[in-house]
């Protein structure tokens, strides 16, 4: 995370993968994109990483369950 510039992309196979949740608050933190991949858990399960919501991304394949972290209103503007 300290050199992305980008984005995260994330498939974590439990909503506790404490490693998984702190790369994308760092993530998060500095501004990046978070795309999250939920493996073998439900959706409704993914954590918060502050002011915002996760919305699902429109894809296919591996990405046809996937979801972005959308953070406050510096996204809708």
């Amino acid at each position: 995370v300290f050199c992305a510039s980008s984005g995260l992309v994330l498939f974590p196979s439990s909503p506790e993968s404490r490693g998984s949740w702190l790369a994308a608050g760092l993530a998060v933190a500095r501004g990046l994109r978070v795309v999250v991949v939920p493996l073998g858990f439900a959706p409704a399960s993914l954590p918060s990483l502050g002011a915002g919501r996760w919305v699902r991304v429109s894809g296919a394949g591996v990405f046809g369950n996937a979801w972005r972290w959308v953070g406050g209103q510096g996204e809708l503007f």
